[in-house]
């Protein structure tokens, strides 16, 4: 049965942690979890990009935004090659 099965698997996952100490619960959490992204394709963002990100926002909502006119102004002017 496949539900079985799946449902035993993920018992095993989520028990054998517990069996192990800590320094090796932390190494097999982060090949867990790097395993999981990877699967799902999810991107971890970087500080560098997580500041951005969260400066982009406060920019939004601050109401400095470009948009019309003057942002196909800036991409006439900044086309790659």
């Amino acid at each position: 049965m496949i539900q079985g099965d799946m449902t035993d698997g993920l018992a095993e996952l989520t028990e054998r942690p517990a069996t192990l100490p800590e320094t090796e619960r932390e190494q097999w959490l982060d090949r867990f979890v790097h395993e999981i992204d990877q699967s799902a394709n999810v991107h971890r963002l970087s500080e560098e990009e997580r500041t951005l990100v969260v400066e982009g926002i406060a920019d939004l909502n601050a109401g400095r935004i470009v948009g019309g006119d003057r942002l196909e102004a800036f991409w006439d002017r900044n086309k790659r090659p």
